[in-house]
């Protein structure tokens, strides 16, 4: 806690005196406004603050190198509605390759809807609409216990009825999780060129979050993130996410920006909410933009089975009971060594998944529990069986006790800590 306090104070300090500015969109990314209006709920409800956070598939867009800390596959639809009638639905996909990182696609199209046309003179002509369409590849991967980096190319197709106009432009991204609890996030976005060869603007961006247990089952992720743009606008976004049994989700935000962009009422503040039913998730952002109205997000994800399965610890084979047995009778003066070996239900339990019944094979685990709270193999087939089931609290709770019998599996301890930061 005290590392992300620390760290808080480092990102905050620059930007102190800014603080009370009024929030206005980056001249960088207002050249690829498809990426700048952030794709998810989520992450839009939570001030933006995710450049720290991109644990599923909207790291796309924050940060690349997230794609590489992906668990399982994600499709993602979003809809944003926005202001002035202009409505932008865009299509995302996240998923991790063994032994290749993660990668994501986005596709985008902005409707911004029917304008009145006018000739040179100001006379009234028919009306036109206009549009855009952008495609977005990324990819991320693990380098280094802990480190992961990522990087994107997205295209950006503008249509009007007398022209066209198009951007390509990249990004770079760099996340540290040195815990299960911390994660630190570094993005290049939006350097490239147009069709005129005109370099594109840029924007360095940092973040950090934390997440952190309440106690069973209550969740808490707060992130904090700033963008510095050269001869630009900066901005400071603050965001927390609480859930609930990994299953109901409130968030809330804040972006700060160092100029005033004379917008008047309420802005800046950012709320949203989840709900997370099986392996659908839904979630909604409202986002204030002053007396220049209202948007709305809303995005349904389907999250895959995770790919990454825990590594079987190392476990030893159940004890058996030495009895000595003096003899009887005249065999009195012969001693008879007896061994009573335990039911291996853990065996029993095992050839029962095979045949595909899983919850008869709990049972038995659960039963060799009940017996021997000692037995890690036991602990570790109960925790899978909750990880197949998406059971996440549980699977944690049976995966703990396994490294409290074998704290020395290292491999173990590392998936598991990967996988309490994974996105429930």
């Amino acid at each position: 806690m005290k590392l992300f306090i620390f760290s808080l104070l480092v990102l905050i300090l620059p930007y102190s005196q800014n603080l009370f500015g009024q929030p206005v969109y980056s001249p960088a990314r207002l050249l690829q406004p498809l990426n700048d209006m952030g794709g998810s709920a989520r992450a839009m409800a939570m001030g933006s603050a995710f450049v720290g956070v991109a644990d599923d598939s909207s790291a796309l867009l924050w940060n690349p190198a997230g794609l590489g800390a992906l668990k399982g596959g994600e499709l993602a639809l979003h809809h944003n509605s926005w202001l002035v009638g202009t409505n932008q639905e865009s299509f995302i996909a996240g998923f991790p390759v063994n032994g290749c990182g993660g990668f994501g696609l986005m596709a985008t199209f902005m409707d911004y809807g029917t304008f009145q046309g006018r000739d040179s003179s100001g006379t009234l002509t028919s009306p036109y609409t206009a549009d855009s369409f952008g495609l977005m590849l990324g990819w991320g991967m693990e380098f280094f216990p802990g480190f992961y980096a990522g990087l994107s190319a997205q295209d950006n197709q503008q249509f009007n009825p007398s022209q066209s106009y198009g951007v390509f432009s990249g990004g770079l991204g760099l996340l540290y999780l040195p815990d299960n609890h911390l994660r630190f996030g570094a993005a290049l976005v939006n350097f490239g060129y147009n069709q005129s060869n005109a370099w594109v603007a840029a924007a360095i961006e940092g973040g950090v979050s934390y997440r952190q247990s309440l106690g069973k089952p209550h969740n808490l992720l707060l992130a904090l993130d700033g963008t510095v743009e050269p001869q630009g606008v900066n901005r400071l976004g603050i965001g927390v996410e609480y859930s609930y049994q990994s299953k109901y989700f409130l968030r809330a935000g804040y972006e700060y920006s160092d100029q005033n962009n004379q917008i008047q009422d309420l802005q800046g503040l950012t709320a949203g909410a989840g709900l997370r039913l099986g392996d659908f998730q839904l979630d909604y952002a409202y986002l204030p933009y002053g007396d220049l109205g209202t948007s709305h997000r809303i995005s349904l994800s389907y999250f895959f089975p995770a790919t990454q399965t825990p590594t079987h610890p190392s476990v030893e084979a159940p004890a058996a009971t030495f009895k000595p047995n003096p003899g009887i009778g005249t065999n009195q003066s012969v001693l008879t060594l007896q061994f009573d070996l335990p039911p291996d239900l853990v065996a029993q339990g095992r050839t029962l998944e095979a045949q595909g019944q899983m919850v008869q094979a709990m049972g038995l685990y659960e039963k060799e529990l009940l017996q021997n709270n000692q037995d890690a193999s036991a602990w570790y087939y109960l925790g899978a069986d909750y990880y197949k089931l998406n059971q996440k609290a549980n699977a944690v709770q049976c995966f703990e006790q396994v490294m409290k019998l074998r704290p020395s599996d290292k491999s173990f301890s590392d998936w598991l800590d990967r996988y309490k930061a994974s996105q429930p």
